[in-house]
């Protein structure tokens, strides 16, 4: 996750300096939603590993498609090039943004520092689900280079969440978002649930190249 972080939003400050213009495609959306779906029905379940899995699994996807498409190649390829590299980028950051709102709950501060990063003005702790579905605005970045993300003690502090989320949201967790997890190598357990509209929307490792 780390990796997929600084490596596109690096090579998109050096190629473009704000997000670029282009369409969010229909596999992209598909596996955002895809993953929301999954996020909720974790949710539902307690089952904070299910949960971690499902957005590491959109960050792999999103590994996979920046490898793919080789965005360090058409960069080089002239206007054309250019604009289908743009329209790559443009949909890897979305797909870091479903990431960063996905992941929020798991680890709130990093996830802030990524929105940031994307231009995002808004606040990420406060964004509901809804937000997933609308394209990136193409904007300034301002990067500041990512470490490596941390690992999450998920075995660890299953047990103890599941408790809390069922303690803290009774009936409310079919129509309830995880604002605050655990995180970190060590920290303390601290969550509270907002709701969310769950209303739909329409609609690999990432090669380090030379960006």
């Amino acid at each position: 996750l780390g990796n997929l972080v600084h490596r596109v939003v690096s090579f998109t400050y050096k190629n473009f300096g704000a997000v670029p213009e282009g369409d969010i495609e229909e596999e992209v959306f598909a596996q955002i939603e895809l993953t929301r779906e999954e996020v909720i029905s974790a949710m539902e379940e307690y089952e904070f590993k299910k949960l971690v899995d499902a957005v590491m699994k959109l960050a792999y996807f999103g590994n996979s498609f920046f490898q793919r498409e080789e965005p360090w190649h058409l960069i080089k390829e002239g206007e054309k090039g250019r604009e289908r590299c743009g329209g790559i980028v443009k949909n890897v950051l979305q797909i870091i943004k479903a990431v960063c709102i996905l992941m929020e709950a798991v680890m709130p501060d990093k996830m802030a520092e990524v929105w940031s990063q994307l231009g995002m003005e808004s606040d990420v702790h406060s964004v509901m689900l809804d937000e997933l579905m609308m394209p990136i605005k193409s904007e300034v970045i301002t990067v500041a280079l990512t470490p490596n993300l941390p690992r999450l003690p998920v075995r660890a502090r299953r047990t103890c969440l599941k408790s809390m989320i069922k303690a803290a949201s009774k009936s409310t967790i079919p129509n309830a978002r995880i604002t605050h997890a655990v995180y970190g190598m060590v920290g303390s357990i601290s969550i509270t649930m907002k709701p969310l509209s769950t209303a739909s929307s329409p609609s690999t490792a990432a090669n380090p190249g030379n960006p």
